[in-house]
C-alpha cells in the first residue's frame, strides 16, 4: 500500500464528516421501517434516503442549490467551462440523474442538465436524495439517483421571513417569503434577488491570464419569484398550483492555461414553470396522484473573440418548451401489501439559432415515456418492493440530421429491508435502468467545442447495493457497499487540441463504500460525518477495467460540527475534501491529475428570540478559511477566502 493512499486514508479518518438523516412516516399501519420513506401512503421506498431539512438549508446561507449540494454525502459539485454548476453522485454526472422540484423534472431535456448556481434556495423547504437506481416512478434517465426538492409549505411556526446578506465585491442577497392559511386554503409567496461583481482568487494563484485579485468575468445577477396555492378538499384529497420564474444575467470566467478558452457571457437566462400537483383518495385505500407542468427556458450565449470582451465572435439563442406529466395509481391489496401503476412522459421542443449563420432557426424535438408497475410488501420487520417499467424516447426533429428511430428499453428494481432489531436493519437494492442520449450529446457542436455524434447509443446501468443501518436515540450510523456496471457509457474523448467528441465506452465499472454518521455528542454539540470511496474504471481492449475516467474522485469527505454555545450563540464548522481525481485538459493528450483539496468554512450566529417562533438572527460566515487554491475542473480556479454577514427575521 503506497504512502499516498495512507495519507488520504489518514485525512479521512481524522475529519470523517457527513450529513445523513432518514425520514420515517407511516400512514397505513404501525411498523418500524428504519430507512423507508413513505409519502402520502403511495410512495414507499426502502432506499437510503438522505434528507437536507430547512434548518440545514438556512444555516448554509446558500443562495443557490449548488452550495447546499456540497453537504450531500458522496457528492461533488463541479463548475464547468460553460459556467454551469453540476452535481456528481458516486462519480455519475448530472445527466445520469434527475432533479425534481415538487414532482416535476428541473433538467432541461435538450441536455438533461440545469445550472444549479442559478436555482435559488429561498423557496425550498427540504431536499431528499435517493442514490442508485430508484423506483420506477421516476422514469428513465435516472440511472444513478434522483434529487427531490420540495417547496416551502405553510407552517404556523415560521410563516414569514426576511433575509439580507452581504459580502465582498458588492455581493448582496435579499430574500423573503410570506405564507398564510384560510380554512382549507393556504398560499405562499417568495422572492429573491442576488448580485455580485464576482469572486476573489486565492492569494497563492499566480498567472498572467488573471493577474488581478478579482476573477475575470465572474459577475452575475439573479431575480426569482415563486407562488403556490394549495387547497385541501379532505384528509385524503388535496391539490396545489404553483408558478415559478427565474431570470439571470451571468458572466463565465474563461479557462486559464488551456489552448482554446471560451469567452462567454449569458445576457439572458430565464426559466419559468407552472406546476399542478394533486393526490386524491378514491375508495378503500386506493389513491390517485398526478404531477403536470409546463416549463419554458430561454438562454442567450455571447461568445467573444478575446478576453477583452469587446468584440462578439458568435451568439447562440436557445428556446425550450417542455410539457411533463406523471400519473400514479396505488391500491391496498391487503393489510401488508400495495400495488402501484405508473405512467409518465414529456414532450420538449428545442429551438436554436446562431449569429454566424444569419440567425437561421434550427428545431429539435424529443419525447420520452415510461409505464410501469410496483408491488410492495411489508410486515413488522420486513419491507420489499419489486418493480418493472418500459421506457422509450423519440427524436422527431434532429436539426440538420436525419430522423432517428424510436428507441426503447426496460427498467427493473428490487428493494429489501429487514429489521434485525429495533435499532439495527439491513438492506439490499438491485436495479437496471437506461439513460437515453440527449439531443445535445448527439447533434450539437457546442459553438465549435464538440464534434456531433448522432450514432451514440443509450447507457444501460446494472446496479446493486447493500448496507447496515444502526439508529439509537440521537445517533445514526450506516455503511453501504455499492456496485454498478454501465454498458455503452457515454464519455468524452479528445479529437484535437481544441475539440472533443462524445463516444460510448463498452463497459464502465463503479464500486465503492459509503460511511455516514450522525451523532449528538451532547445537547449542545452535534457532529455529522461522511466518507465515501469510489473505484471507477472503463474496460480496455484486453477486457480489463484499468482505463481511468475523468471527474470521478476516489475520495469524498463532507460534513459539519455544530456547537450551541448558549441559547443565543451558535457556531458551525463545515468541511469538504476531494481526493484522487483525473480529467482531460484542453490542449494536452491523456488524463491529468487534479490537486486534492480540503475546504473549511465557519459560521457564527447570534439569535434574539421575540417569542417561541419569532426571532432576529445576525450571522457571520467565512468560506474557504485557509484560502485554498482548488479546481473542480481544469483551467477554472475557484473562489478563495470569502466573508459574508447577514441578518434573518422570522415571524
Amino acid at each position: 500500500m503506497d504512502n499516498k493512499f495512507l495519507s488520504n486514508k489518514t485525512i479521512f479518518l481524522i475529519l470523517f464528516f457527513n450529513l445523513n438523516l432518514f425520514a420515517q412516516v407511516d400512514s397505513i399501519k404501525s411498523y418500524n421501517l428504519g430507512e423507508v420513506k413513505v409519502q402520502s401512503s403511495i410512495l414507499i421506498e426502502p432506499k437510503p434516503v438522505m434528507k437536507i431539512d430547512n434548518k440545514i438549508i438556512q444555516n448554509s446561507d446558500a443562495i443557490s442549490i449548488n452550495e447546499i449540494s456540497k453537504q450531500i454525502p458522496s457528492v461533488k459539485i463541479q463548475n464547468n467551462s460553460r459556467g454551469e454548476s453540476q452535481i456528481y453522485f458516486r462519480g455519475s454526472s448530472t445527466r445520469q440523474l434527475t432533479l425534481f422540484f415538487d414532482g416535476v423534472p428541473l433538467n432541461i431535456p435538450w441536455d438533461n442538465r440545469i445550472d444549479l448556481s442559478l436555482l435559488p434556495t429561498n423557496a425550498i423547504d427540504n431536499i431528499e436524495i435517493t442514490k442508485g437506481i430508484p423506483s420506477t416512478i421516476y422514469g428513465p434517465n435516472t440511472i444513478s439517483g434522483v434529487v427531490n426538492i420540495s417547496s416551502l409549505k405553510y407552517n404556523s411556526k415560521r410563516s414569514k421571513q426576511i433575509k439580507i446578506m452581504g459580502g465582498e465585491n458588492y455581493f448582496q442577497n435579499y430574500s423573503g417569503y410570506w405564507s398564510d392559511k384560510f380554512k382549507n386554503l393556504d398560499y405562499l409567496i417568495s422572492i429573491s434577488y442576488s448580485s455580485t461583481d464576482g469572486f476573489n482568487l486565492p492569494k497563492s494563484f499566480d498567472h498572467l491570464e488573471n493577474s488581478e485579485k478579482l476573477r475575470i468575468n465572474s459577475s452575475s445577477e439573479t431575480l426569482s419569484g415563486f407562488a403556490k396555492i394549495g387547497y385541501k378538499f379532505s384528509n385524503k384529497s388535496k391539490m396545489s398550483l404553483s408558478f415559478s420564474s427565474k431570470s439571470s444575467k451571468k458572466n463565465v470566467p474563461p479557462e486559464i492555461d488551456v489552448s482554446s478558452p471560451r469567452y462567454w457571457r449569458y445576457p439572458e437566462w430565464k426559466h419559468s414553470a407552472i406546476i399542478l400537483n394533486g393526490t386524491h383518495g378514491i375508495y378503500n385505500g386506493s389513491n390517485l396522484s398526478y404531477s403536470l407542468s409546463v416549463t419554458k427556458f430561454n438562454m442567450q450565449i455571447d461568445q467573444y473573440k478575446s478576453i477583452n470582451y469587446n468584440e462578439i465572435d458568435d451568439t447562440e439563442y436557445n428556446d425550450d418548451l417542455t410539457l411533463y406529466g406523471r400519473l400514479l395509481y396505488s391500491t391496498v391489496l391487503s393489510q401488508n401489501s400495495l400495488l402501484k401503476f405508473i405512467a409518465s412522459g414529456l414532450s420538449s421542443l428545442h429551438n436554436e439559432k446562431f449569429l454566424l449563420t444569419g440567425l437561421t432557426e434550427i428545431d429539435y424535438s424529443l419525447g420520452t415515456f415510461s409505464v410501469g408497475t410496483e408491488y410492495e410488501y411489508f410486515n413488522d420487520n420486513l419491507f420489499s418492493i419489486i418493480g418493472i417499467s418500459f421506457d422509450g424516447q423519440s427524436t422527431p426533429l434532429n436539426g440538420l440530421f436525419p430522423a432517428k428511430e424510436i428507441i426503447s428499453d426496460y427498467g427493473a428494481n428490487f428493494s429489501l429491508l429487514y429489521n434485525l432489531s429495533p435499532t439495527l436493519s439491513t438492506q439490499l437494492n438491485i436495479g437496471r435502468k437506461t439513460r437515453f442520449p440527449t439531443l445535445r450529446e448527439m447533434f450539437s457542436g457546442a459553438l465549435g467545442k464538440f464534434i456531433p455524434n448522432p450514432e451514440l447509443k443509450s447507457e444501460i446501468s446494472y446496479s446493486a447495493e447493500t448496507g447496515i443501518n444502526y439508529s439509537h436515540n440521537n445517533t445514526t450510523h450506516q455503511i453501504i457497499f455499492f456496485l454498478s456496471f454501465v454498458t455503452d457509457g457515454i464519455v468524452r474523448t479528445t479529437i484535437s487540441d481544441t475539440t472533443f467528441k462524445r463516444i460510448n465506452e463498452s463497459e464502465i465499472r463503479n464500486y465503492g463504500l459509503e460511511f455516514t454518521n450522525k451523532i449528538d455528542i451532547s445537547n449542545k454539540l452535534k457532529l455529522n460525518l461522511n466518507l465515501s470511496y469510489l473505484n471507477s474504471f472503463a474496460k480496455n481492449q484486453d477486457g480489463e477495467f484499468v482505463d481511468t475516467l475523468e471527474y470521478k474522485p476516489q475520495f469524498i469527505l463532507n460534513g459539519n460540527l455544530d456547537y450551541n454555545i448558549s441559547e443565543s450563540f451558535e457556531t458551525i464548522i463545515e468541511a469538504n475534501y476531494i481526493g484522487e481525481e483525473y480529467a482531460l485538459k484542453d490542449g494536452t493528450e491523456g488524463l491529468k491529475k487534479l490537486d486534492n483539496y480540503l475546504l473549511v468554512n465557519f459560521r457564527l450566529l447570534y439569535k434574539i428570540p421575540f417569542s417561541k417562533y419569532s426571532s432576529l438572527e445576525f450571522f457571520f460566515r467565512v468560506n474557504n478559511i485557509f484560502d485554498k487554491l482548488y479546481y473542480t475542473q481544469w483551467g477554472l480556479p475557484e473562489a478563495g477566502r470569502q466573508f459574508f454577514i447577514g441578518t434573518t427575521l422570522t415571524f
